[in-house]
């Protein structure tokens, strides 16, 4: 409204001046009407098209901007449950290897998709807590396939972790027949070795998570 009162004084003081005509007058004083229009109905307004292409307004942004901040909300909860019925599932048994391998390749397929999802940061503590639970297992499970020394068990669980693999990786490289146990004690066969590769990938997100939380 002020400024469609700005603009009908200012054609009014300029026919009055006699620096414009009446022609011109219309002219201001129907800009200042449609001003005054548009201020008024500006709120209702959500886009604008103009020669064919569409512009959306700030409102309208803001709306969107808060519907993805609600998705984001909702598939951080999600994931969060998600997170926490694998840390409380029931513990996975030694020889349940078959098992096991659902359970660790369920739970790299999860952190991938926070990943992806950008959520991971957002859930460091329980990815970190739900990725050291699957871990401990994949190690107890593994370290009865190896000959690891009596001082492995002291040691922390990345480093127990990382002993196990590289306990495999020595037997493997031995070209030991798949499905016996070789000169290095180690179990050879495909599904240990699914196991092992789950084991380096949780590895690699504990280390990235851990790294994020610092």
């Amino acid at each position: 409204m002020a400024a469609f009162a700005i603009l009908a004084g200012l054609a009014f003081f300029y026919l009055h001046s006699g620096r414009i005509e009446g022609g011109a007058f219309v002219s201001l004083l129907t800009l200042a009407f449609g001003v005054g229009l548009v201020t008024l109905i500006w709120p209702r307004v959500t886009h604008i098209t103009i020669l064919g292409s569409e512009i959306k307004l700030q409102r309208l942004t803001k709306e969107a901007e808060t519907l993805v901040g609600e998705l984001d909300a909702g598939k951080t909860d999600l994931y969060r449950t998600a997170l926490s019925v694998m840390k409380h599932s029931p513990q996975v048994q030694e020889d349940e290897g078959r098992v096991l391998g659902q359970h660790a390749s369920t739970l790299v397929e999860l952190l991938g998709n926070i990943e992806k999802a950008r959520l991971l940061e957002a859930l460091d503590t329980e990815a970190l807590s739900t990725t050291d639970r699957v871990i401990d297992e994949l190690v107890r499970n593994l370290s009865n396939q190896t000959d690891l020394p009596a001082d492995h068990y002291s040691t922390s669980l990345s480093s127990k972790a990382e002993a196990v693999i590289k306990r495999f990786g020595e037997g493997r490289s031995a070209n030991e027949p798949q499905g016996i146990r070789g000169a290095n004690g180690v179990d050879s066969n495909p599904e240990s070795a699914k196991l092992v590769g789950d084991l380096k990938t949780l590895l690699r997100y504990r280390r990235r998570i851990k790294e994020q939380a610092h």
